[in-house]
C-alpha cells in the first residue's frame, strides 16, 4: 500500500497559505503498476466519492487499465491540504495507491489563496507558475511565484 504525496513549493509574498477546499476536485494521470500504461485521460475525483469493496473496505475510486485490464484502487487521504512554507517542498495531498501510481497532477479548479491578514482571494488561478492579486485589507499586491509540484512516494 504505497502512499504517494503531491508536494508543492512556491514563493509567497504577502500570502499566508495556499489550500484546497474540502470539495476540491483532484485530477491526476495514473500509471498502471502492471504494464506501465498511463490512463488515457486525467482521472478526476473528490473526497465525497466512495467505492465499496469486499469485506467492508472503502476506497475513493477504482481504475481499470485499458491495456492489461487490471483494476487498481486509490484512496484520497484525509489530511489538511494547506501549504504555508515559502520556498520549501511540502506535502499537499496524499494518495494511498494499490496497483497504480500518480504520474501527473492537473490543476482544474482554483485553489484558495489567503493573504497575510486573512483576506481570501476568490477564484484564483495559478498561470505560468504565478498568481498576482490585490489584498484589499492591506492595500498591497500579494503574489505566489515559482509555483512547482512533484509527486513522490512517501517513506
Amino acid at each position: 500500500m504505497p502512499v504517494f504525496e503531491l508536494q508543492i513549493r512556491a514563493v509567497l509574498d504577502r500570502v499566508s497559505s495556499i489550500s484546497a477546499p474540502s470539495d476540491y476536485s483532484w485530477s491526476f494521470v495514473f500509471t498502471c503498476g502492471s504494464c506501465g500504461e498511463n490512463t488515457p485521460k486525467p482521472v478526476t475525483f473528490d473526497e465525497s466519492m466512495s467505492v465499496d469493496l469486499i469485506r467492508g473496505a472503502k476506497v475513493t475510486l477504482t481504475i481499470k487499465c485499458k491495456f492489461c485490464e487490471r483494476t487498481s484502487e486509490v484512496t484520497l487521504l484525509d489530511e489538511p491540504h494547506v501549504y504555508s512554507d515559502s520556498g520549501e517542498f511540502k506535502p499537499f495531498v496524499g494518495l494511498d495507491c494499490r496497483g497504480t501510481s500518480p504520474s501527473l497532477w492537473n490543476i482544474i479548479e482554483p485553489l484558495t489563496i489567503k493573504g497575510e491578514n486573512g483576506f481570501i482571494f476568490e477564484d484564483t488561478e495559478i498561470v505560468n507558475q504565478e498568481f498576482f492579486g490585490y489584498d484589499e485589507d492591506l492595500n498591497q499586491e500579494s503574489s505566489v511565484s515559482e509555483f512547482e509540484h512533484v509527486l513522490k512516494r512517501r517513506r
